[in-house]
């Protein structure tokens, strides 16, 4: 699963849900690995629950792509589930939050906030992302608006904005967005 994982979060090529998280891998190779008695601990702490173990992964790798299985076993990658973990049973309240604080921005229009320019630049959405908007809460407008597939076109930017989607289309099977509910608080907030 660790692997299965760091392919899914790293390269982008790889679809955790698609292959099931089957990779290659075979038992020598992991016995001789300095590195196993971390798996072990690791799958002891969560055997048998596999759910909770792929998300334990999955916040962590959202956190930082590039976590190692000594990282998944020390205190501050719990820490960080724990936090992931109740940040997503708020979801609805999260994102309600992001959108009161994206509607003290200084625009003209709700509209204002997805538009790239005419320059090809980051619209103000995404830059509230790199500013500390959450995930979900992009990942939340793009359900209810579709404005990934816009900004693939509009975006000139050919590093940033490529590097962002790519996390985001990882990350977003790990998450529950509610379309309708998602859809009701932004009628609420910005009208």
């Amino acid at each position: 699963m660790y692997l299965a994982m760091k392919q899914h979060f790293g390269t982008g090529s790889y679809n955790f849900f698609k292959y099931n998280g089957k990779v290659r891998v075979n038992s020598t190779t992991f016995s001789v690995r300095r590195d196993a008695h971390f798996f072990e601990r690791l799958g002891k702490k969560y055997h048998g629950r596999d759910e909770e173990l792929r998300n334990h992964m999955a916040s962590n790798f959202a956190a930082n792509a590039n976590v190692w299985i000594k990282d998944l076993v020390a205190e501050n990658a719990f820490d960080t589930y724990v936090k992931w973990k109740a940040y997503q049973e708020a979801l609805s309240y999260n994102f309600r939050q992001d959108c009161a604080c994206l509607g003290e921005l200084k625009l003209d229009s709700p509209n204002d906030l997805f538009f790239a320019g005419e320059s090809g630049m980051h619209p103000p959405l995404l830059n509230a992302y790199s500013r500390g908007t959450s995930p979900e809460t992009l990942l939340a407008f793009d359900v209810v608006f579709g404005c990934f597939d816009r900004w693939d076109k509009e975006i000139e930017d050919p590093i940033i904005w490529p590097a962002i989607r790519q996390f985001l289309e990882a990350y977003r099977p790990f998450i529950r967005i509610d379309p309708i509910k998602s859809k009701a608080i932004l009628l609420k907030e910005f009208t």
